[in-house]
């Protein structure tokens, strides 16, 4: 069943996800829903704490790349940088540009609560990111530029008053 999604404006988007620590029913059934909740609302990744779970867990699904991330922690970012264009569940109808690293180092724990290290690039790197901010409170708009942020402003007013029309659950 896909969950609804938080919106800007909610408090608890801008809080830290707690860690997991230990495999669970409550944890695979919530990955289940998050897995539903990505497709059905045609995105490209989806933290926990967009549907109202302040857990360390993320998932992304880019064309071939499908990975779950349990408390996952970017242990190294490049210093070549590039534009990421990024629009958000979270954030409706509001795309804007990022600048991110172009390659990251990422430890993490997949759904089978298997450690893994690894590298990403470009894409599938600026993907993780972005989810990763979630964790941490921490939404695109905070990382645009003031003049984008200013352009925006109304259209984030909005959100937060809920007047945005999406075809996938709010809350």
């Amino acid at each position: 069943m896909a969950l609804p999604i938080i919106t800007y404006g909610n408090p608890e988007l801008k809080k830290k996800a707690n860690l997991i620590t230990e495999r669970s029913p409550d944890i695979d059934r919530l990955i289940f829903e998050m897995y539903d909740t990505i497709v059905k609302s045609n995105a490209v990744g989806l933290a926990a704490p967009q549907v109202d779970r302040l857990l360390s867990l993320f998932i992304v699904i880019y064309n071939d790349f499908n990975q779950v991330f349990i408390n996952p922690e970017i242990i190294e970012y490049s210093t070549i940088k590039g534009n990421s264009y990024e629009g958000c569940l979270s954030i409706p109808d509001i795309s804007n540009y990022v600048v991110r690293s172009k390659k990251i180092k990422i430890k993490y724990f997949d759904a089978d609560f298997k450690y893994h290290i690894a590298e990403y690039t470009n894409d599938i790197a600026y993907i993780i990111q972005h989810e990763y901010d979630h964790l941490n409170g921490v939404l695109f708009t905070d990382l645009i530029s003031p003049l984008s942020k200013k352009i925006i402003n109304n259209k984030l007013e909005k959100i937060r008053k809920k007047k945005f029309n999406v075809k996938y659950r709010t809350k």
